[in-house]
């Protein structure tokens, strides 16, 4: 305390002198901080005014420019991006009305470039079927009308132009049952042409008869061969079953039989352009058109590797169409299916890695991941596209068996591209085949290479043009209720 009281002035003079110190440097060191901050913000500014001082510019359709970035650079700049979006808007709208193309005809009140809403006319095969879609009238007529049409698509004559067959100028080899009634014909005039007294009992001799038969076959073969550009029948093509059915065919049926026909006229027009220029059958690229199926049973009917019965029509049951429409039904119940597989799939799937469905398969199979977070039962049927039916497009597949010359595959892969741009080929398979077994089944292919091609695709339809012609059901399963007008 006596050394307090002794220095008590010194003490208090260095307090003051701490206080001091204190006081004046610690607002000197935020302002200190305050100026680092401020310079290096003007550092930063400058940079970005040398930049752009220096900066160059390169806008399309435009000299490029070597200078500081003014208003009417930016100008230009916003102007040219808009011509962008306005040129990614039309290509998405042309790729729509493309997708269209043969299987609607739009009216003069609607264009789908402006009014997803519009009217329009579905084709079958080409020819317009007002008022069909998406609710036929009640009227009994109209609807037996258009299942008489529907049905002209497969029933060859000669005045039916309207006809598949006809269409491709198709034809068949000769069948037994008309082979053995020209050979008992000829063996019957031979028979009567032997003078009187040394005619046989009326049969011929073995050897002689296997002769006249080996004769008139080879005959009946080549002129076949001769009168057609490529070998198909019927049973080559899918039908809906209400054609024989007692009752007139529903909305969902009728929509699901112009779906078949826009795939299976596209197909038949690929092959009549592959075959334009072709005399016959010997010198058609395109040699025989074997199979079509449309559908979830597409892979199945490849795999499962379905013949020709040769007894007419290939009836399919309703439903089964879209890959990802489906409806709360059991596996068995037509129309759908909700198992984690799709139907008459082989374990494995169609020769591809992983399989179709199987463990570690493609992204949006059934046992590989989800796209973008969606259910499983959203993503069943997918296959390597990814693509499944949604409120932007529906997906279906195509199976297609055909004899093609073995230097012509990719040119009529081309056309059926050039038919529509929903097709996306998936697989394909090729097989050899032997000329001599061929014609031995009474088909002429002619003298260059040929091999069987069975081809798996993918076919979409753009919903701003589909989702107006489809049912209220079909729009259901596909949650596609109130859609249309939020479609570009």
């Amino acid at each position: 305390m006596k050394f307090i009281k002794a220095n008590l002035i010194p003490i208090l003079c260095g307090i003051v002198i701490l206080v001091s110190v204190v006081v004046l440097f610690y607002p000197l060191s935020s302002m200190g901080a305050k100026l680092r901050s401020r310079m290096t913000t003007a550092l930063a500014h400058a940079q970005l005014a040398q930049s752009l001082r220096t900066t160059s510019i390169h806008i399309p359709g435009h000299k490029r420019y070597n200078a500081p970035v003014t208003p009417p650079v930016i100008k230009a700049r916003l102007k040219v991006q808009t011509y962008i979006e306005s040129q990614s808007k039309s290509v998405k709208q042309e790729y729509i009305r493309l997708n269209a193309w043969g299987r609607v005809e739009f009216t003069a009140q609607g264009r789908i470039a402006k009014d997803p809403r519009h009217h329009e006319i579905p084709l079958l095969a080409g020819m317009p079927m007002a008022g069909m879609l998406p609710n036929p009238p009640r009227y009994l007529t109209t609807r037996r009308a258009f299942r008489r049409q529907y049905r002209r698509l497969f029933v060859n004559s000669k005045q039916n132009k309207f006809c598949f067959l006809t269409r491709l100028d198709a034809g068949q080899p000769p069948s037994a049952n008309r082979i053995s009634a020209l050979v008992n014909a000829r063996l019957k005039r031979m028979e009567d042409a032997m003078p009187q007294g040394f005619q046989s009992s009326g049969t011929a001799s073995t050897s002689e008869q296997k002769k006249i038969e080996n004769a008139i076959i080879r005959r009946q073969v080549f002129l076949a061969a001769a009168k057609c550009k490529v070998y198909a029948r019927r049973d080559c093509f899918q039908e809906r079953n209400f054609v024989l059915s007692r009752h007139l065919p529903t909305s969902s049926q009728i929509y699901e039989a112009f779906v078949d026909s826009w795939i299976q006229s596209d197909i038949v027009n690929a092959i009549v352009a592959m075959n334009q220029t072709s005399a016959n059958v010997s010198l058609s690229p395109v040699k025989r058109l074997i199979r079509i199926t449309i559908g979830t049973d597409a892979p199945a009917a490849l795999t499962g590797g379905q013949s020709q019965s040769g007894k007419g029509a290939v009836l399919v049951s309703d439903g089964r169409l879209f890959l990802g429409a489906l409806p709360a039904q059991s596996t068995s119940t037509p129309g759908g299916f909700t198992g984690g597989q799709m139907p008459g799939m082989p374990p494995g799937g169609f020769g591809v890695p992983g399989g179709f469905g199987a463990p570690g398969g493609y992204p949006g199979m059934p046992g590989g991941a989800a796209p973008g977070g969606a259910t499983a039962s959203a993503t069943t049927g997918a296959i390597l596209t990814n693509h499944f039916s949604n409120a932007k497009h529906q997906v279906t597949l195509v199976a297609l068996s055909v004899v093609v010359q073995a230097d012509k595959i990719n040119d009529f892969i081309n056309q059926l591209y050039r038919e529509n741009n929903g097709y996306t080929v998936l697989q394909m398979n090729m097989t050899s085949v032997d000329p001599i077994h061929a014609i031995t089944e009474g088909y002429v292919y002619g003298k260059v290479p040929v091999v069987r091609v069975d081809i798996l695709m993918e076919a979409l339809f753009c919903t701003p043009w589909n989702e107006p012609l489809m049912p209220p059901a079909y729009r259901a399963r596909l949650s596609l209720l109130g859609t249309a007008a939020k479609q570009p």
